[in-house]
C-alpha cells in the first residue's frame, strides 16, 4: 500500500508541457530590448499547477516524462546561447544558466 495523494499524472500532461514550451516566447518591447520568457522547470511546475518535486517524481515515475523535462531543459539552453551569442541575452546572465547546463567550457 503507498501513502500520499494519488498522483495526478495522465496522457494529457503530455500535451500540456508541449503548449507550455511553445508558449515560451520572447516579445520584442523595443530596440534591444526584450521581455524573456524562457522555459524553465518552476514555471512549467507553475503552468501545470504543481510543485517542483511532483515534475520529479513522475520524472522518476514515467520514462516519457522523464524526456519531457531534457527537452525542456534542453531548449532553455539552446535558446540562452542563441540569444547570448546575438547580443539579445545579458552575457553574465547567460553564462550562469549555461552552466546550469553544463554547457559552459572553462580551460586555458
Amino acid at each position: 500500500m503507498t501513502a500520499g495523494r494519488p498522483t495526478s499524472y495522465n496522457k494529457g500532461i503530455i500535451q500540456k508541457v508541449h503548449e507550455y514550451l511553445d508558449s515560451c516566447k520572447d516579445v520584442k518591447l523595443g530596440k534591444n530590448q526584450f521581455d524573456v520568457n524562457l522555459p524553465t522547470i518552476e514555471g512549467l511546475a507553475l503552468y501545470l499547477g504543481v510543485t517542483r518535486k511532483t515534475l520529479y517524481n513522475w520524472a522518476d515515475e514515467h520514462e516519457e516524462f522523464l524526456h519531457i523535462l531534457g527537452v525542456c531543459n534542453q531548449t532553455q539552453a539552446d535558446r540562452v546561447i542563441n540569444g547570448a551569442m546575438s547580443g539579445k541575452y545579458n552575457p553574465l546572465i547567460s553564462k550562469l544558466l549555461l552552466g546550469k547546463h553544463g554547457c559552459i567550457v572553462t580551460g586555458k
